[in-house]
């Protein structure tokens, strides 16, 4: 970069590096990638701006450019309120941003298949996690842990049976949550199962904290505490019994996993849904028994907030969880199952179309709506929000000549060979679907990759 100003040529070199620094980071993901490319000096500068201990480069763009909502729910944890340490994070919010722009790429076209192989299916209950690249998969008829890294290969890694440890055959109970000291490092190119452990409510009244180490799943702690249902978030344990919620710190640190003991509510009100329990970013969602509506629990002081829901008296809310300022539920009245959008800052409540078809059961995983619509006979993959805004509505609003908005999701892609149960696991050149087979007893994997 070189400019004359009278005699004097100024050169990148006598450009404050401040100056420099502002410039850089106006630019967006692609004219940074460009820049690097300019000469060594450029090269050199980006990458200790990449790099730096504070605010590295690629979390202000992750920070900027995301819409708030999807990047809280893709990285597990809130970026505006708190940090995670762990190092250089400089590459690892890099692969953020590429796991998230992965969404907006998808290609239908390029898509691959095999077999899982190295895990036995039952007709039983089986429960699928994923942290990074890893899945998880706990199988509840013989109680066999299997780890597969979807990079890496089409065979299982590790397989352990926990058949003396946990409860087999009750899917309450063997349900599996990720903990990650340092969330990032899911998005880490060399992933060690070391980094991650897992929260296993178990037998008699104990929550297990399972690491890996020496080859092997080991249990590293116990926590003895009554419970009817857990959730976990990001380094939250929250736990609901008796009409009381409890919340845990997760805290490992040098070879210590502990359970430490933050809050408890006051008795809360007797008609709350306790199996509807959600919790994202600090937020604790129940549905309500009594009436169509839901309540909102503040995790630092208990606070509440009571949203209704404009729904029949007899009807139920099915599905609920938190997305940003939204929360996303399927309504079923008279056996006929819709999915809707209720904004909790302004309490308008919106029904969600695809293709200006209703969606009668979802996922969502950040940016990515998963919708089953029974009246095309289809799954779509839809896109919530458009990467050229960085606070966008939701989603598209039309409005109707019945004067009712509706939001309207574009779609991705579409397959009538999905099953919105079917496991979403999304990583940083694509995302997969995990189809359980249940007439052959297998897992299909199904790549689909950006363009």
């Amino acid at each position: 970069m070189e400019a004359i100003l009278g005699d004097t040529q100024v050169g990148i070199e006598n450009v404050p590096d401040i100056i420099f620094e502002k410039i850089i980071r106006l630019l967006d993901a692609r004219s940074v990638l460009i820049a690097k490319q300019v000469s060594h000096v450029w090269k050199k500068i980006i990458e200790h701006l990449e790099h730096r201990e504070k605010k590295p480069l690629w979390r202000h763009i992750c920070l900027r450019d995301i819409h708030r909502a999807s990047l809280i729910d893709i990285i597990g944890f809130n970026p505006y309120k708190q940090e995670v340490s762990g190092g250089d994070e400089g590459d690892l919010w890099k692969n953020v941003y590429k796991s998230w722009k992965t969404g907006q790429t998808l290609s239908f076209h390029k898509q691959k298949s095999h077999k899982l192989t190295g895990v036995k299916i039952s007709d039983g209950y089986t429960s699928v996690m994923q942290i990074g690249t890893y899945t998880y998969i706990l199988t509840h008829h013989d109680v066999m842990l299997s780890v597969w890294n979807v990079n890496t290969s089409h065979k299982v890694l590790h397989s352990q049976s926990l058949k003396d440890k946990l409860l087999p055959s009750n899917p309450h109970w063997n349900q599996m949550y990720p903990y990650v000291h340092n969330p990032l490092c899911k998005f880490s190119e060399h992933q060690d199962l070391s980094q991650l452990s897992l929260i296993i409510p178990a037998v008699d009244g104990y929550i297990q904290w399972w690491a890996f180490s020496n080859g092997g799943f080991g249990l590293k702690n116990n926590l003895k505490v009554e419970y009817e249902y857990v959730r976990v978030w990001h380094n939250l344990l929250v736990i609901a019994y008796e009409g009381c919620i409890q919340v845990f710190i997760l805290e490992r640190e040098e070879g210590e996993f502990n359970f430490r003991s933050r809050s408890t509510s006051n008795e809360l009100r007797e008609d709350l849904d306790w199996s509807s329990m959600y919790v994202w970013d600090n937020r604790c969602l129940f549905g309500v028994n009594s009436t169509p509506s839901f309540v909102i629990y503040d995790l630092d002081d208990f606070q509440s907030k009571v949203l209704q829901v404009v729904a029949e008296p007899t009807a139920s809310l099915l599905g609920p969880r938190i997305f940003g300022d939204f929360i996303l539920y399927i309504i079923n009245e008279a056996c006929i199952r819709r999915l809707y959008a209720f904004n909790t800052e302004t309490g308008e409540q919106f029904p969600v179309k695809v293709n200006e078809a209703d969606v009668s059961a979802y996922t969502l995983h950040g940016d990515l709506l998963i919708a089953l619509q029974p009246v095309l006979g289809e799954v779509n993959i839809c896109r919530i929000n458009s990467s050229g805004h960085k606070n966008p509505v939701w989603c598209t609003q039309d409005m109707m000549e019945d004067g009712v908005n509706d939001l309207v999701v574009p779609k991705i892609f579409h397959s009538n060979k999905l099953f919105v149960g079917d496991h979403l696991i999304s990583y940083g050149k694509g995302v997969v679907f995990f189809i359980r087979k249940y007439n052959v007893k297998e897992y299909i994997v199904k790549h689909y990759e950006i363009d």
